[in-house]
């Protein structure tokens, strides 16, 4: 089974997305909310069979990591797979944790981890999957609703088992005034 290493937001940023997500549910594009999923951006997908020998790993990579600001801006559509996103802002910050967490980790493929590497990446905020090409259009204009930019924090690292959606795996980021530096 695949596994998704997420960045998780804030509560506000959280509860944006969760709108956006019932506005789509209510015009029957997509309901999001019936997978278990919450708001995030990917860094990684990878086929992991022993998730608990990374758990240290992880904690120590997360050890010292500020929380840091992220900005969804834009909407976008990868429309061959019928999904809608929220786009970030591709900060300094966003770069560097992705760069690092691949630099680090050398973790086994599954199916679509090549989109994740750091040379093809197209960071995003999923918001409709399987969407039907005669919908698409509809659910971009139910997401021009939505007041952009959402703003928020990145909080969490977490890992999620797909497509059971499992948690396996969080980890809080710190705050920045706890960072030493």
């Amino acid at each position: 089974m695949p596994f998704a290493f997420e960045l998780h937001f804030d509560a506000d940023a959280e509860r944006a997305v969760r709108e956006l997500w019932n506005a789509l549910d209510l015009a029957r594009i997509c309901d999001m909310r019936r997978n278990g999923t919450a708001p995030h951006i990917t860094l990684a997908i990878a086929e992991q069979k022993h998730i608990d020998d990374l758990k240290g790993e992880l904690i120590s990579f997360v050890e010292g990591e500020p929380c840091f600001a992220f900005s969804l801006e834009s909407i976008g559509t990868f429309s061959a797979a019928g999904v809608a996103f929220l786009s970030p802002r591709k900060t300094a910050q966003l770069e560097s944790i992705h760069n690092r967490f691949h630099a680090r980790f050398a973790l086994p493929d599954a199916p679509n981890s090549s989109l994740y590497k750091p040379a093809a990446w197209t960071p995003h905020c999923t918001v409709a999957t399987g969407v039907a090409p005669d919908k698409l259009a509809e659910a971009i204009e139910i997401c021009r609703r939505l007041p952009l930019p959402v703003r928020g924090q990145i909080e969490q690292l977490v890992i999620v088992r797909w497509p059971d959606v499992t948690e396996q795996f969080r980890c809080r980021l710190v705050s920045p005034s706890a960072v030493k530096g």
